[in-house]
This record gives structure tokens, sequence and C-alpha cells, in this order.
């Protein structure tokens, strides 16, 4: 995607279906301590029909989160429009702390350094119950290296969803100047752009938990969401994948993971 003379990804799904089993198997790179990832797989969309599902189903999901005690959600979708099962999903999110992402438009590259936009979304019934909302657009340049940490949206200094997951997990807000960030004992160099330096193309991420297991799975199998930031994704075959340097493309949520582990796994 191109736009005012520069590239950007976004680190997030909208619309996606088509089902096989194998890209589960690239989660199994590592488990963190500190987070969680539940995912529609594969094997969710040959139980539960083409993708996008009813937002009743992630609506069960957030449920059974919260009834295991697990600490905030991160919400990986775009929620712009209204659609069935909102008003479950946002009881659901009203329970917990919640954190949503927004799509931008018009974004351009700012004299200042930081990416210029305005949001889209997502929708005011469910903005209203979350905690905060953050950006996933990313910068070609740097991948694999820096992460995004804070945008000009509609006039306001925005925070990308990467930091404040990364804030949820490690329960210290981030100090940002104009050349460093501070996330607890935690410090990142930050460049003219406003981008953290924290390579992470080598961070191991967690393990995707299929949206069914998690619905019908065991108190045993739950109890590992309890006080866990819950990241909420897509890992289904056909997700959009992204290229870090020279690496292989990855899945964008694998990404997205990979960015967070880093900014709280870093001493």
């Amino acid at each position: 995607m191109q736009s005012a003379g520069f590239v950007f990804f976004l680190l997030a799904v909208g619309v996606l279906a088509s089902p096989s089993s194998a890209l589960c198997a690239s989660m199994e790179r590592g488990k963190s301590p500190a987070f969680e990832f539940v995912a529609v797989t594969d094997a969710d969309i040959a139980h539960f029909g083409d993708f996008p599902f009813s937002r009743s189903i992630s609506a069960t999901v957030v449920q059974r989160l919260v009834q295991v005690g697990a600490k905030a959600i991160v919400y990986k979708f775009f929620v712009d429009e209204r659609r069935d099962g909102d008003g479950q999903l946002a009881a659901g999110f009203s329970q917990i702390p919640t954190y949503l992402q927004m799509n931008l438009a018009r974004v351009t590259e700012g004299a200042d350094g930081l990416m210029h936009a305005s949001a889209v979304g997502p929708h005011t019934a469910l903005a209203s119950v979350a905690t905060q909302t953050g950006f996933v657009h990313q910068r070609e340049a740097g991948m694999g290296e820096f992460v995004e940490t804070q945008a000009q949206i509609d006039g306001r200094n925005i925070a990308s969803l990467s930091l404040l997951a990364a804030q949820e997990i490690v329960g210290e807000k981030a100090v940002v100047t104009s050349s460093a960030l501070g996330l607890g004992a935690r410090k990142f160099s930050l460049n003219a752009r406003s981008q953290a330096y924290c390579p992470y193309a080598h961070i191991p991420v967690p393990t995707a938990h299929p949206f069914r297991a998690v619905i019908d799975g065991s108190n045993g199998f739950l109890a590992r969401f309890k006080d866990k930031v819950v990241v909420i994704g897509y890992m289904a075959s056909n997700t959009p994948r992204v290229a870090l340097g020279g690496e292989a493309p990855l899945p964008v949520h694998v990404v997205f993971l990979k960015q967070v582990a880093c900014l709280v796994s870093r001493p």
C-alpha cells in the first residue's frame, strides 16, 4: 500500500477466509510468559463457517476469558462497521480492559517525522466501552528493527496498539521524550520518526490458541489465561504476510506479536 510517498503496512486483517491448517505451526516459536494469543484458525473456519463470523462468537471468547480472570484484551480486528453480535461483544468488552485498533485514512508523514492521518472507526458502540484505541499502521522503513510508538491522528497524539499492549502487560505507562522511550525499567532509543529501536525479527511469540479451544476448553486449559493480557486475532492460512528484511514473510499478526514481545522482554 502506498501513500504520500512512503510505504506502510497494516498489522491487522479485515475480511479473510479459506481454511488449511499448516500455518499454526509457525506460531510454535516460543512461549511468552507475559501474554497469550487467541486466534481464528483454519479449524475454526471449518467449524463456524466463512470468516468474518458473527461478532457473537468473539463475544463468547471474550466472556470465557473474563470468567477465568484474564487481565485485558487486545482485539486485533477492525470494527469500523456495525455487525451482528455487536451488543454482545460490547457487553464483554465492558467487563475487562479492552484495547481496539483504528483504521487510518489520508496518511502522510509530517515535518515532525510522525504519521499524520484521520481515524476511521472503531464504531461508537464498541469504542465507547474500550479502554483505549491505538493505530496499527507500520512504515516499511525499519521493519524488523523499529516499532511505531505514536502518530498525530485527527490532531491528537495517539499511541500505537503495540505500545498500548506493552504498557498493559508490564503495568507501567510509557514515558516518551524526543529521543527515548521508557517503559518501566525498559529503555529504547527513538529515531527522528519516533520509532523505538527494538529488533524483533527473531523474538519468539506465543502459540495461537483457536477460538473453539477457548469456547469449549476445560478449566485446566483456560487457567493459562488468568492474569494475562490476551491478544485476539487471526492465524488462518490465508492471512496476509509481511517480510522483515531478508526473512521469509510472516503473518501480519505474528509481526504485531513480535513487536509487543520485544517491548515487554527487553531489560
